[in-house]
């Protein structure tokens, strides 16, 4: 998923204490299973759209070909913060 061991540890904590993802640690305790409960379930679907819509208007403000460039190497932005920024408030 691209997400250091640490931050994905504390996201799905707090995940998990809103009801929004289950766990459970199999007998050896070397991994543990994630899964939407259907709480998340539920708030996957009602933030959705809103999520798509954000990503269609940074698409759209974005020059030809640069939305790709983010979309497949997250780490291009950090790159170029200044050129990024200055694409979106195009």
């Amino acid at each position: 998923m691209g997400l250091e061991r640490t931050t994905l540890t504390r996201v799905a904590a707090v995940l998990t204490r809103k009801g929004l993802l289950g766990s459970a640690r199999p007998s050896d305790g070397r991994e543990r299973r994630l899964e939407v409960t259907a709480a998340g379930l539920d708030s996957l679907a009602r933030a959705l759209p809103a999520w798509r819509a954000a990503q269609a208007e940074a698409e759209r403000r974005l020059q030809t070909g640069a939305w790709r460039v983010l979309a497949l190497q997250p780490s291009a932005a950090g790159d170029r913060p200044a050129t990024a920024a200055a694409e979106l408030r195009n």
